[in-house]
Parts: structure tokens; C-alpha cells; sequence
């Protein structure tokens, strides 16, 4: 598959060019990039219309004070363009327009990103059953002293790739989230001024907060990965020793031990 082919020329690049190790990232630039500049191009068009709503409400109601007040437009005369699209009815219908396109070319871009990031789970699923199946039972099984177990190898295939999925999808989002902050923010500074600011630096001291509370996410998540690890080690242990546990009378233990770590 493509994945394959990718890796292939990763190895052969690092092989010509006489570099130490291989680099994951390196591999996606060189063989997905196309693709994922595609996608970026189609996230910046959904986030670009996105940004027209907030001057179209602005315009709507610009209008509307204009009915209210009486100030009724007069289309006696040639329509010019920019008459044309400061009607409220007119905006109302490009604001329906703008935002059927931009939902297209955010759907665009996920399908995109998700079918790359499925195609480099699957990849690497492959890449680490293949490598599995060239280790040792007895290196896998836990009774030496090898950083690799079942457990691991399993978290390696079913948490870490799926990690790895989500990193694609998020991946243009790193950046264009940003730039759409700091847009709005511009907007909103110049319909609001400093009390704009008061409100965004409300926002930012929250920040660390946020960050602190991710921190511990993440430990917690790390120390769920090891006892899963642990616990699929234990399963491992029980099948492969089924008749030796059953002739000692060793399933109440054994229950007990997985038991806990569950």
C-alpha cells in the first residue's frame, strides 16, 4: 500500500543519504504532503467564509435600523453593486450561500485528513503485527526482562495508532485555529475596543489552567496505559498456562490479581 511504498523510500532515502535513523515525519512530508496541502487549502476556503457570517450580521442589522428609522432605499434609479448587496434580504441569502460552501469544504477536508490518518493506522497496525510475529513467545511473555509484552504490542496497536489517526485530523487545525482567533479578535477590537481586550485577556488567564488540567490528564492516561499493559500481560499468562492453572486449582488468584488491576 501506499504507507508501505512510503516507508520503502524513507529507508532508501536515509540509506543513500548515509543519515543515522529514519524519520516518521519526514516519511509523511514525502509522500503525504500533496495531500495534506490540499487539505490545508480547503480548511483555509471553510475558515474564509466561516469569517463573512460575522460581517453579514452586521450589515443585516445595519439594515434593519435603516427600515426602522425609515430610511428606505431608493432603487429608482441604476442599482450599483455595493447597493445591491447592502439589501438584508440579499445578505440573508449569501449568508445561507457561504455557509452551505464552507460546511463543503470543511467536509472536504476531514474526509480528506480522515482517510489519511485510517490509511496510516492501518500502516502502521501492519508494520507492528509484522514485526510481532518475528519476536519470541518467551520475549513476549514477560518472562525475561524485554521492554516488549503482549500488553504492550496490543496498546501499541489499538491506543497508539489511533493517536496517531487523530493527529492527522487535527492536524491543519493546528494552525488555522490561531489565525481565526486572532481575526476575530481584530473584529471584535474594532466593533467593541478595550473592552474587547478585557474580555480576551479574561480568556487568556485561563490558559494555565487549562494547561495544568491537561498535564494531569495526560499522567492519568500514561498510568492507565500501564495497567492496561500490565493487565493484558496477566491474560497472556493465564491462557498460556490454562492446563498447569486448572491443575493447581489457580483460577481463584489469578481471577483476583486481574480483577484488581481492572
Amino acid at each position: 500500500d501506499l504507507f508501505s511504498k512510503g516507508w520503502q523510500n524513507e529507508l532508501e532515502y536515509v540509506k543513500a543519504k548515509k543519515k543515522k535513523n529514519t524519520s516518521l515525519l519526514r516519511m509523511i512530508y514525502r509522500t503525504f504532503g500533496r495531500t495534506i496541502a490540499t487539505a490545508a487549502v480547503w480548511i483555509c476556503i471553510s475558515v474564509a467564509l466561516h469569517l463573512y457570517g460575522p460581517w453579514a450580521v452586521r450589515a443585516i442589522v445595519q439594515y434593519a435600523d435603516d427600515i426602522s428609522e425609515g430610511k428606505t432605499p431608493d432603487y429608482s434609479d441604476s442599482l450599483t453593486l455595493s447597493e445591491f448587496f447592502s439589501n438584508g434580504f440579499i445578505v440573508s441569502v449569501t449568508v445561507f450561500i457561504t455557509t452551505a460552501l464552507a460546511s463543503l469544504a470543511n467536509q472536504q477536508h476531514h474526509i480528506m485528513m480522515f482517510r489519511l490518518g485510517i490509511l496510516f493506522r492501518t500502516g502502521i497496525q501492519g508494520m507492528i503485527y509484522e514485526k510481532s510475529l518475528k519476536l519470541s513467545s518467551l520475549g513476549t511473555s514477560g518472562a525475561t526482562n524485554s521492554a516488549v509484552s503482549t500488553g504492550s504490542i496490543i496498546n501499541f496497536m489499538s491506543s497508539d495508532s489511533r493517536q496517531v489517526m487523530l493527529f492527522f485530523f487535527f492536524l491543519n487545525m493546528m494552525w488555522t485555529v490561531p489565525i481565526q482567533i486572532l481575526i476575530i479578535m481584530g473584529l471584535l477590537i474594532g466593533e467593541m475596543g478595550w473592552a474587547a481586550v478585557i474580555s480576551f485577556v479574561a480568556v487568556g488567564l485561563t490558559f494555565p489552567i487549562s494547561a495544568k488540567l491537561a498535564a494531569v490528564k495526560v499522567r492519568f492516561q500514561k498510568k492507565m496505559l500501564e495497567i492496561a499493559d500490565e493487565r493484558l500481560k496477566k491474560v497472556n499468562e493465564l491462557l498460556q498456562g490454562i492446563k498447569l492453572i486448572k491443575l493447581y486449582a489457580w483460577e481463584g488468584p489469578l481471577g483476583q490479581a486481574i480483577e484488581q488491576l481492572r
